[in-house]
């Protein structure tokens, strides 16, 4: 492909973003264009389907630095990922403008133009890395963005989530960049809250405030006890490397890759999901994480705490709360 085509497909998002009217038939052609050439080169580059094992920890790599060897690997994982949402993605809008008017069909594009846009431009890294190897001056398109965002941004995106208002839609739009920060940032909470409630254990100290505990220490308790807990539709393993880097996102303010966020709640959904209750009783909200012994998990949990307070030399007294897990309870079942 050469940069000229791919081009084309940013002189459309100019005009979209200029306020110019484009026909959405076009963009489509030029997306399903795109869509075929990065399938080519992932065809080139990756010869195996990757398991989400081997994927998760790439594709959620925290560094900043990386061997060459390294750098392929993540370049192909990113790839691999990035075009399965990408095509997702195009076949959506695809979908969705088939029952649109003009008018319609035009506003559609204008809310897809930023995430189609980074798609692009998140693309380039990994497949100009891949393709030099073979031939050092391919150039996918010129250009590039940048991923940071300023705390000034961030702030003004706080602002923005706190106007009440008619216009609080289009506010809240203007800020692409800080709404996935925003969104990594709430899951990472999301994530924290349910490790914790899950357990359902509580401790306060003698002046009722609670422990500043280590990251991920009720993740870390879950993981290194599997005979108290069961993961009926997801691998609790791979939640780590999900966590970890929405803390990483947060505390760095970047723009993640686009399929990053996608990819992150893909794996996350189980942990959140219905389920079945013990004896066939029906369903419910917290069935993603099923209790299989409440009384032995707490007991273990209390251990685990206190051992952690030896290792830091406490001499605290802690008082223990017992709460409802935020999970099915399996015990008698």
């Amino acid at each position: 492909m050469s940069t000229n085509n791919v081009s084309e497909l940013l002189r459309i998002f100019s005009d979209l973003n200029m306020g110019n009217d484009i026909q959405p038939s076009r963009l489509v052609h030029e997306l399903e264009k795109i869509l075929k050439y990065v399938k080519t080169i992932l065809g080139m580059h990756v010869r195996k389907k990757y398991t989400d094992s081997h994927m998760a920890p790439v594709c959620f790599d925290k560094n900043e630095f990386f061997s060459p060897d390294e750098f392929d690997r993540y370049c192909k994982v990113q790839l691999s990922v990035g075009f399965r949402f990408f095509e997702l993605t195009v076949s959506r809008l695809s979908e969705e403008l088939s029952s649109c008017t003009d008018e319609e069909g035009l506003a559609l594009v204008r809310c897809y133009s930023d995430c189609l846009m980074d798609y692009l431009f998140d693309f380039k890294g990994p497949i100009e890395f891949l393709q030099r190897k073979t031939d050092a001056a391919y150039i996918f398109f010129d250009g590039s963005k940048s991923y940071s965002s300023f705390s000034t941004h961030l702030y003004r995106f706080s602002q923005a989530l706190a106007h009440v208002g008619k216009d609080q839609a289009t506010i809240v739009s203007n800020y692409h960049k800080e709404r996935q920060i925003a969104a990594a940032f709430v899951l990472r909470q999301s994530l924290e809250l349910k490790f914790e409630r899950m357990v359902g254990v509580v401790f306060y100290d003698k002046n009722l405030r609670s422990p500043r505990l280590r990251h991920g220490f009720h993740y870390s308790f879950a993981l290194e006890n599997p005979s108290l807990f069961s993961f009926p539709r997801f691998d609790f393993a791979l939640l780590n490397s999900v966590y970890d880097w929405c803390s990483t996102v947060v505390h760095r303010a970047y723009q993640p890759f686009m399929w990053q966020l996608n990819y992150a709640h893909e794996l996350c959904d189980g942990i959140f999901d219905w389920g079945e209750m013990a004896g066939g009783a029906g369903h419910t909200w917290v069935g993603g994480v099923r209790v299989l012994d409440i009384d032995e998990m707490r007991q273990k949990f209390i251990k685990y705490f206190y051992k952690e307070e030896e290792s830091k030399k406490s001499k605290s007294i802690w008082l223990v709360k017992f709460q409802s897990p935020e999970a099915a309870d399996y015990s008698t079942s």
